[in-house]
């Protein structure tokens, strides 16, 4: 009777070990782009950070969700204050140093990262885990 207890004590706590990693395995990371206008350079840098994104290792593990504020400081300033009650967000990629400002002063507990021009001799690259992303620079990811 104990063999037999111990034996569905053993089997329950492998399925839900098993259900665990499946679901961790498959859960996306939420990327969230932000920038307060459409204006070449940005739109170049967010099509620039897509493409890293889906060329990379972890192309099939992220949800991006995209903001434009469309030159409206107001709604920017609405939207950012509505990431306050956020908890789904794993990173926000800020383009614009309007943006940036705003989000640095309003967000304290969601990674936020921004562009930068790298001399194309130096590789960047990144790796997200967890709830951390890690920026490297030269050598292979």
């Amino acid at each position: 009777m104990i063999a037999k207890n111990v034996c569905i004590i053993l089997l329950v706590t492998i399925i839900t070990v098993f259900t665990l990693t499946v679901q961790a395995a498959e859960e996306k990371q939420r990327i969230l782009t932000v920038r307060h206008m459409t204006f070449s350079p940005y739109e170049l840098s967010l099509k620039g950070f897509l493409n890293g994104i889906q060329q990379s290792e972890i192309a099939g593990r992220v949800a991006l969700e995209n903001y434009n504020a469309q030159n409206n400081i107001n709604a920017l300033e609405n939207f950012i204050e509505s990431l306050k009650t956020r908890d789904d967000l794993d990173l926000i990629f800020s383009i614009g140093t309007v943006t940036t400002k705003r989000l640095i002063k309003e967000i304290k507990d969601i990674p936020i990262v921004l562009p930068t021009w790298v001399p194309r001799s130096i590789r960047v690259w990144f790796r997200l885990e967890g709830k951390r992303c890690q920026l490297h620079r030269g050598g292979n990811p």
